[in-house]
Parts: C-alpha cells; structure tokens; sequence
C-alpha cells in the first residue's frame, strides 16, 4: 500500500545499444524523449552523442528521430525540461568532452528543429549534473549540479600536475620522517614558517625533538622522542615568536591528553 514502493520492469532496449548520462522529457501527450547521452561509460567524455529518441507508446519501443539538424550537438549530462502547459522542450548545459557547457536551446517543434536562446545562462560558468525545472510556460529554474569555468584536465594533464605536486611537497616538506604535520596555523599576511625562521627558532631542539631544516613549521622525532619533549619544543617556539614579534601563534594540531 505504500505508494512510494514502485515495481520496474523493462519495456525496450535503445536502438544502438546502452546510453548513459542522457536526459529524458515527457510531454503533456505522453510522448517520451531521451538526448543526448554517452554511448559508453568508461570513455564517455570521447562518446558523447546528440541522438534524439521518442516514444509513443509509454515505453515499449523507441525511434531515433532524424531531426533537420541538432544544433545543440553532442553532449552528456544535459537538463531538459517541456516548459508548462505547452509542447516546447528545453535544453540546459551538459558536458562536452571536457567542456562544461551554458548554454539554452529550445524546440517548439517536439525536438525535430532547436533555436539558441542563450550561450551563457550562467555566465562565463558552465553547467552540468544540474535539474532544470518549467514553473511555467515562460520560466525556467535550474537546480544544483556542478559548475566550471574554462574546460576540466584529460587524465594525462590530471596525472602531470599531480607528479608535480608532489613533487613539490617533497622537496618543500619533511617526507619518510615521524612528524606532527603542520604544527602551527598560518595567517592571511604570513606565514607560521616565516615567523618561526625570522624569529631565530628554526635550529631550536629539545631532547630528541626537532624542527625539521626543510619547513620548519614541522617539528620531527629525531630518535626517540616523547610528547613532553614535543610540547616543550612548541612552547619555546611560540614565546620566541611573540617576544620577538608580538604575534601568538596558534597551533593547528591538536594535543590530546596531558603530561604527567
């Protein structure tokens, strides 16, 4: 009795195989529509189509329609909406390739022709994953989704600049050494590091507890050390640092427990 526990079954398969990331409208006759989409899941970014499927009889088959040109072109993630009480279809952004896209198309024609009615509904930023909504024959509304400027890396560009950030991590920052992390907070105009080093603290050593001589925001275990002995450091450190320059850093670790 519950009516939000649905029974599925499937009616028909899609001419030309499965489609991800498609859009789907329906309009106020019943008549389906599926666009767009990608033809496979992995490479979709490479697959993205601009076919237009309908259906007349609630599901059980499609067609893919010929239409006299769709000019929106290829896309996946698209957000279609039939603007309220009429037969007009909108289309909203999507993705291409790695390109988030902004623009609006409609139909007035049941999606056999579509005109640009804008190429920047949100600006310079595109729009993808999105709901779109008619809340009337005029007016649209778009829901969340995710937002770009510019076109997303391809998984080689992705994977340089990861290698170079870590690259650059290693070569600024202590690796393969017992460390806190990061030990104080930085402000807007400067940085922990800065005020440690020109406060004359970045040799500083208690017991077997060390700042680390690549960053010395980072206090190391150099042997055998204990959290007194790292507490004792970061207390000497912090009453340099604000006799010197009168700031109180804060620590950006926490300390759990105490010394006995």
């Amino acid at each position: 009795d519950d009516p939000c526990k649905l029974t599925w079954t499937q009616s028909s398969n899609l001419p030309g195989g499965p489609r991800w990331l498609a859009a789907g409208a329906t309009l106020p006759d019943g008549t389906l529509f599926i666009l767009g989409g990608s033809t496979t899941l992995s490479t979709w970014t490479d697959s993205t189509t601009d076919a237009i499927f309908k259906s007349t009889d609630d599901g059980a088959s499609f067609v893919e329609m010929t239409p006299t040109g769709t000019a929106w072109g290829t896309r996946a993630y698209p957000a279609v909406a039939v603007m309220l009480g009429t037969d007009i279809l909108a289309m909203a952004g999507g993705r291409r390739g790695t390109a988030y896209l902004s623009d609006v198309w409609v139909s007035f024609d049941r999606a056999q022709t579509w005109s640009e009615a804008t190429s920047a509904a949100w600006g310079n930023a595109g729009r993808t994953g999105h709901g779109l909504i008619a809340t009337s024959a005029t007016r649209l509304v778009t829901l969340g989704g995710m937002v770009a400027q510019g076109t997303l890396s391809n998984k080689v560009e992705i994977e340089k600049k990861q290698e170079k950030l870590i690259n650059k991590k290693k070569n600024d920052q202590p690796t393969q050494v017992k460390t806190c992390g990061s030990t104080f907070k930085n402000f807007k105009k400067q940085k922990a590091w800065e005020l440690i080093k020109n406060s004359g603290c970045d040799k500083m050593q208690v017991g077997q507890a060390k700042i680390s001589e690549k960053h010395c925001n980072f206090f190391i275990n150099n042997g055998k050390t204990n959290s007194k002995e790292i507490e004792e450091l970061i207390s000497k450190v912090k009453n340099q640092v604000f006799d010197k320059t009168g700031i109180n850093l804060e620590l950006e670790i926490k300390i759990i427990g105490f010394n006995k």
